[in-house]
């Protein structure tokens, strides 16, 4: 195989990623910022992120309209302090779950909780977390008042949770919890008894976020599929896929590494940027460029070829996703 016979297939790809094959759907990364709630601060990914399990029928009633922010249980979603999930069900309650974060068992208090309501009487919670002996334990939490009201005009109460309290060991870290309210008196006068007080339900829980916050790193996928394992004189060497996907809520700084390896010289470097940081997979990004044809096969040698990708953080180097893949010219 001549010179231009090597580098022709390497100026035959360069070319396709010219010509938008790499145009991803990338942005420059934004810093982790803080939200503020009543006084209260926490890291901008904190809050609930999805609702694993619920029971009880959730939203509007007569006695809490959708004017005060009631609403189902995906408005614990997030850190909207003006609605917030509602039920008078016996027994109702709601799993959440954090997807791009965690909540770490560390000094002090861990979880911070807002529920809305009267300032003289506010409502105190239950939470459940299974501990590292599966075992579960309950633990009430106290609210009062901020000071704070929402945009609505209503009454802001917080409380926190220490994991330790839970059984959760020191520096451990926890992703879903189980929380109902209690029905006050004052809730059972307001409802005509609709519920009674000490029952569990769920009343105004606005919003519940991690003190001790620790983000998890979202997963990129980098796969790329060739066409077929063997090429002949003729064919045209295809990546039927090149995917390159954030399946996660956040967005996630990659260093991308694409490559060709042909029989008889190094590794030559296809796609090689993000190395400072600058390129970000969006949130919930997937994209598929394939197919790509990448070069004919004809004077090309026998051998094994490789067409393989690699994500990496651009900070500490660590391996994020990776995809070899071998093909043979006969």
């Amino acid at each position: 195989m001549n010179y231009y016979n090597k580098h022709s297939a390497v100026l035959s790809i360069k070319h396709w990623v010219r010509a938008g094959g790499i145009a991803l759907a990338l942005s420059v990364c934004a810093n982790v910022h803080a939200e503020t709630i009543a006084g209260v601060d926490f890291d901008d990914d904190a809050f609930v992120d999805t609702v694993i399990s619920s029971s009880g029928n959730f939203g509007p009633t007569v006695f809490f309209p959708a004017s005060v922010g009631a609403g189902d249980t995906l408005e614990i979603i997030g850190p909207d302090i003006d609605s917030f999930p509602h039920s008078l069900d016996s027994g109702a309650y709601i799993e959440i779950g954090f997807t791009d974060n965690a909540i770490v068992n560390a000094p002090g208090p861990d979880v911070g909780i807002f529920e809305l309501g009267n300032i003289l009487e506010p409502h105190f919670f239950t939470l459940t977390v299974a501990d590292m002996l599966s075992s579960t334990k309950v633990v009430q939490v106290d609210t009062s008042f901020t000071g704070f009201t929402n945009s609505r005009g209503t009454n802001i109460n917080y409380g926190s949770l220490d994991l330790s309290d839970l059984g959760v060991p020191d520096g451990a870290t926890v992703t879903s919890l189980v929380f109902t309210s209690v029905c006050d008196a004052s809730t059972e006068i307001l409802t005509g008894g609709a519920c009674t007080a000490g029952d569990q339900t769920m009343a105004a829980t606005a919003v519940i976020g991690a003190l001790n916050n620790e983000s998890v790193l979202p997963t990129p996928v980098c796969d790329i599929q060739m066409s077929q394992e063997f090429y002949i004189d003729g064919d045209t060497v295809t990546a039927s896929v090149v995917r390159l996907a954030n399946p996660t809520a956040a967005p996630v700084a990659t260093e991308i590494k694409i490559w060709l390896g042909i029989p008889g010289i190094s590794p030559v470097s296809v796609v090689n940027q993000g190395s400072d940081g600058n390129i970000v997979l969006n949130p919930a990004v997937d994209i598929d460029l394939g197919p790509a044809p990448l070069f004919p096969t004809t004077g090309l040698p026998p051998g094994r070829y490789e067409f393989s990708c690699r994500f990496l953080d651009p900070v500490t180097g660590r391996l994020l996703a990776e995809d070899r893949n071998f093909f043979f010219k006969q």
